[in-house]
């Protein structure tokens, strides 16, 4: 946009002081250009700001040559200076959005995922993944785009990869009306709630599933949704922000959970426990008084798999994605986080990759 101001500009200083110079009675001429000064910002404002501006100027400059009776290299000299005053005053603006958006990009600047995110792991000898997982993540995949803050993700764009562009269509140059970076644009969906705490308490025993039977079909598949909503919430696609690649990622939130996943039928979240798979050499699970948030794991203490873990791990990474056995005390659930399409341009590996799991403890409902 400051390119076409620029051009208008000078068509119109040019065309300003053609008039003045062909006038030989220095009123009538340069009160036409008056008057259209006086219309042309009402008509310029939404183009280019510093243009309406000058027109408003070169107004007051056709007032002052009126008045004093002075000649045509005068009025060149007021239209010139209201031209730099015009675009003076424009300059500062755009000086103070370009220090706003460093501001900004200081706020959220880029960072490298690669240190970060250890390279997943694909399912042990190409073992497929069971009709169940693979419906699972079609589910997750149609569901995260209804999960993405698009608007976000452009402000962040435009606010790393389109400095250029955001110099010269600034405000202070031209289109007001167009979405602009701003720090409550670039805060849209952002968690600010603390992390909530462990509901319950685990249990007391630990079991098998060898010890016990598995969940009839009819309980089992309210599970199912819990561990839809549980990854969901955990992953956040709002939270994903921009993506260039693995090192240039503007404005990512940290997985985490937001809420403790609600009851489902009967069952009431006790507990629930991230499975770490890929930061140790064996498995872990990390022990906290809060839900699973992966940028405190690093300071978490950590505890080996149990014999219910252990096995449902081994169910996991032959392709199941939900293994859950109920005693006296409730139920064990153990769930995999698989990487589905949305995760890849970060997290690299193949599609279905077992990234981690969550350990659920459940009680029946009521007292």
């Amino acid at each position: 946009m400051l390119y076409i101001s620029l051009i208008l500009t000078m068509l119109l200083l040019l065309a300003a002081n053609w008039i003045a110079r062909r006038s030989r009675e220095p009123g009538a001429p340069i009160v036409g250009i008056s008057l259209a000064a006086l219309i042309m910002p009402f008509f310029l404002m939404c183009i280019s700001p510093p243009l309406a501006l000058q027109s408003l100027l070169l107004c007051a400059s056709v007032a002052v040559r009126y008045a004093t009776g002075r000649g045509p290299s005068f009025f060149l000299k007021l239209s010139i200076g209201a031209t730099l005053i015009a675009y003076g005053l424009s300059g500062f603006l755009v000086y103070q959005s370009d220090r706003e958006y460093a501001r900004l990009r200081a706020l959220y600047p880029y960072e490298s995922m690669e240190s970060r995110l250890p390279i997943s792991q694909a399912v042990p000898d190409g073992v497929p993944l069971t009709t169940a997982s693979s419906e699972r993540l079609d589910r997750l995949e149609g569901w995260a785009p209804y999960h993405w803050s698009s608007y976000r993700e452009f402000q962040l764009e435009r606010l790393h990869e389109q400095t250029v562009s955001l110099f010269i269509n600034s405000p202070g140059f031209g289109v007001t009306r167009m979405m602009y970076p701003s720090e409550s644009g670039l805060a849209v969906n952002r968690r600010r709630d603390p992390v909530p705490l462990q509901p319950g308490s685990r249990f007391a025993s630990t079991w098998s599933p060898g010890e016990l039977g598995r969940l009839a079909d009819d309980d089992e598949a309210p599970l199912d949704g819990l561990l839809d909503a549980s990854i969901l919430d955990f992953v956040n696609p709002r939270g994903f922000g921009y993506f260039k690649d693995g090192r240039h990622v503007a404005g990512f939130e940290t997985h985490r959970f937001s809420a403790v996943p609600g009851p489902t039928k009967q069952w009431k979240v006790q507990t629930l426990e991230l499975v770490s798979l890929l930061l140790h050499d064996e498995p872990e699970v990390y022990e906290s008084s809060h839900l699973p948030r992966m940028d405190r794991v690093h300071s978490l203490p950590t505890r080996p798999l149990d014999r219910f873990e252990s096995y449902g791990l081994d169910a996991l990474r032959r392709g199941e994605d939900l293994i859950a056995t109920q005693g006296d005390e409730g139920v064990r659930m153990l769930g995999a986080v698989r990487s589905f399409k949305q995760c890849l341009p970060c997290h690299g590996g193949e599609r279905g990759a077992l990234l981690g799991a969550f350990s659920y403890t459940l009680r029946a409902e009521g007292p």
